[in-house]
């Protein structure tokens, strides 16, 4: 709550990449467990992939509601352009 709007934007990109790159895993895991569903290994990835997901989530969730309580919105792509704006109005 105490760090700077820009500061969340960017926070926000990074925290949305380590979601997608967890929900790509639990998508390959997911595949992995309809083709072989006896191996036990596939189903304790799929479960710590379903956390690991879920984590990464309410982190963006967290953080979306700040930037939108701060400015009545926040981005839905952030992008060099985004950020470089900012960084303009704010100089």
């Amino acid at each position: 709550m105490e760090k700077e709007s820009y500061y969340l934007i960017v926070l926000l990109r990074l925290v949305r990449d380590e979601r997608k790159s967890a929900f790509n895993l639990l998508r390959i895991i997911n595949k992995g467990d309809a083709a072989q569903p006896e191996i036990a290994a596939l189903q304790a990835g799929q479960s710590e992939g379903a956390k690991n997901y879920k984590y990464w989530t309410r982190k963006a969730w967290i953080i979306e509601n700040i930037l939108r309580d701060r400015a009545g919105y926040y981005p839905a792509k952030i992008t060099e352009g985004l950020l470089s704006g900012i960084l303009e109005q704010v100089q």
